[in-house]
């Protein structure tokens, strides 16, 4: 019997699509663009970031931050947020970060209202409330030397704490001369720094000294003392006017010539002391080969007496060329001072540069 035939239809196979590992990543991806893409959100999340990079206390130094307190700059191979690099991930962070005012005052780019900075200040022991980016810069240079290249005046500001409304502020710096007579200063204060440091157009030199909407002037007092034995002394003193809006590029420059000028000085001390040793040392050996050959025996007080008019002309002539050396610092320190000086600035140009910032930066 020939089997009949079916019109059923069969029934209909579900298909259930499997995601893999690597789609999976692709939407995660795909949903962190969407949500990147939005500038409130970014905004918000690198607020986020960032704002958990502040130091914990005021007289802290963290070791994330490249440029401590700076929140918006930590060590990416410490697993920190460095929004000066992530301008360069993509355009929509580069126009996220440029556009905010919260985030480009995280990278001491945008100034804060000076009432704000005086309440919170985050500057070291609340030396500098108006010029936290100069201080930053200075304790960075200062860090770098095991030993401490700077010292700080903290009784003198202790007694002169500045006020909220304060237009112009003072900082001693004193430029010890503890590192190595082989050592050099400048290379003490920068050998350690990130090869970002040196980059003609990185952005951290365009930041200005004080991150105050309503410029504060700043008077730097600096002083080096460099004693040889036997001698007269080696000093510095002078004082550096910085209005409020010069670069940290500049101050970084300015202060690295200054140091590179008494390293001149160091340099050629040591040349003149060492010559002046060995000379000593070969009139002293002269003086015993010569009685020694004539089969006389002097006593070590005999000798002494004996090259008194030898010793009393090298040591004039050591005293003559650390005077000369002594001199030349003070006429390059002279230049140096004169180099960095600025005119004082009107109270229209005050208020102009002011207009200009509150255009640029908002509220």
């Amino acid at each position: 019997m020939a089997r009949k035939k079916s019109n059923a239809t069969p029934a209909y196979t579900r298909r259930v699509a499997v995601m893999t590992g690597s789609k999976k990543r692709a939407a995660d991806i795909d949903a962190a663009m969407r949500v990147y893409s939005v500038p409130e959100l970014l905004e918000q999340i690198l607020l986020f970031a960032a704002s958990g990079q502040t130091p914990a206390s005021d007289d802290s130094r963290s070791q994330t931050l490249k440029l401590s307190p700076m929140p918006g700059s930590a060590k990416e191979s410490r697993g920190g947020t460095c929004m000066f690099s992530l301008q360069r991930v993509k355009k929509d962070f580069h126009a996220t970060i440029n556009g905010s005012v919260k985030l480009k005052r995280l990278m001491y780019l945008a100034p804060y209202p000076n009432k704000d900075l005086h309440a919170s200040s985050t500057a070291r022991k609340a030396l500098l409330p108006f010029h936290t980016p100069f201080f930053a810069l200075l304790d960075k240079l200062h860090e770098n030397s095991w030993n401490g290249l700077l010292g700080w005046d903290w009784q003198y500001n202790r007694f002169n704490l500045v006020g909220a409304d304060d237009l112009t502020t003072h900082l001693n710096v004193d430029i010890r001369n503890v590192v190595g007579q082989d050592k050099s200063l400048y290379e003490e204060a920068t050998s350690k720094l990130a090869p970002g440091w040196w980059y003609p157009e990185a952005n951290w030199r365009q930041i200005q000294v004080c991150n105050a909407k309503k410029l504060v002037s700043l008077t730097v007092s600096i002083s080096y003392f460099h004693y040889v034995e036997g001698t007269t002394s080696y000093k510095a003193n002078l004082a550096w006017d910085l209005h409020g809006d010069e670069s940290l590029g500049y101050i970084f420059d300015r202060f690295g010539k200054l140091l590179q000028l008494i390293d001149e000085t160091r340099f050629a001390v040591r040349i003149i002391e060492r010559q002046w040793k060995t000379n000593m040392a070969e009139a002293r050996a002269r003086f015993q080969g010569h009685y020694r050959a004539a089969g006389k025996y002097m006593s070590p007080h005999a000798v002494w007496w004996a090259q008194q008019p030898v010793r009393k002309e090298l040591t004039s002539k050591r005293v003559h060329e650390l005077e000369a050396e002594r001199e030349k610092l003070k006429s390059a320190v002279n230049e140096w001072e004169l180099s960095v000086k600025r005119e004082p600035a009107s109270s229209e140009q005050d208020n102009s540069v002011l207009h200009h910032r509150l255009l640029v930066v908002g509220n």
